[in-house]
């Protein structure tokens, strides 16, 4: 009877602490702000655009300030990043865009309403109404213009945007790199389009062979008297795009 007793006890201490943990969990999000207008906040000057076969397609993303004006809080804090699509289908098709394909582990709007709960019942609910509002929402109509966030996980510094538009016939590719204010990178400090003085036309395999050849094994140390890694590994291509296939593939 006292050993009962003793395991009841104990569940209620445990169901006690977890309680308590969770209302200190809670106690830890600040309360939901009204969230202002899109309209009111500057990131999409900073916005990108591209137009294939009649359809533009255009992305932003805000910064960690702008994001929790936008969404009345931080939603940075719990690494999820929101991407303003703006989708202008001039062409005679109807698409959708691959929510995936942005980033195989999006967030759903509830998801990240969830993550930033706080305050009352009431208030919960007003904030799920108002992410779910904002979403991006297939399909993507003929001759009509679309838009809404994607909920992404955080990138910082800079931020590659796929965009995948897919219909019976075709699917659309877009690419962007995204500058997020905020973070200060070293890529950012060195004009890598003057790094190098001499560029050289490669036209065949056998040239670019030759070239490779001429290379130097390693790294060296700012003297040069000392090497470091070997260099065995060589991209070819437009730098926008070998970056944005790295990061697609993490």
């Amino acid at each position: 009877m006292i050993h009962m007793r003793l395991m009841r006890f104990n569940a209620w201490c445990q169901l006690t602490i977890s309680c308590v943990l969770a209302m200190g969990v809670a106690a830890c999000t600040p309360a939901w702000k009204k969230p202002v207008p899109i309209g009111e906040i500057d990131f999409e000057i900073r916005a990108q655009s591209q137009t294939k076969h009649g359809v533009t397609v255009t992305v932003a993303v805000p910064s960690r300030d702008e994001t929790t004006q936008l969404f009345g809080t931080s939603l940075y804090n719990d690494r999820i990043q929101p991407v303003w699509v703006d989708i202008d289908n001039q062409s005679d098709l109807e698409y959708l865009l691959l929510k995936a394909g942005t980033d195989s582990a999006h967030f759903s709007p509830l998801e990240s309403s969830f993550q930033r709960h706080s305050g009352s019942r009431e208030t919960r609910s007003e904030m799920d109404r108002f992410f779910y509002s904002t979403e991006f929402r297939n399909p993507i109509s003929s001759n009509a213009v679309t838009s809404g966030f994607l909920f992404t996980n955080l990138d910082e510094g800079f931020k590659v945007v796929n965009i995948d538009l897919l219909n019976n016939d075709q699917m659309l590719n877009y690419s962007f790199i995204v500058r997020i204010p905020g973070l200060v990178t070293d890529a950012q400090q060195i004009d890598l389009d003057r790094m190098y003085e001499e560029w050289v036309d490669i036209e065949t395999e056998d040239e670019l062979l030759q070239i490779l050849a001429a290379l130097p094994c390693c790294a060296t140390n700012k003297k040069g008297d000392k090497n470091g890694d070997p260099l065995n590994l060589v991209f070819i291509g437009h730098r926008k795009d070998i970056f944005s296939a790295l990061i697609r593939r993490d």
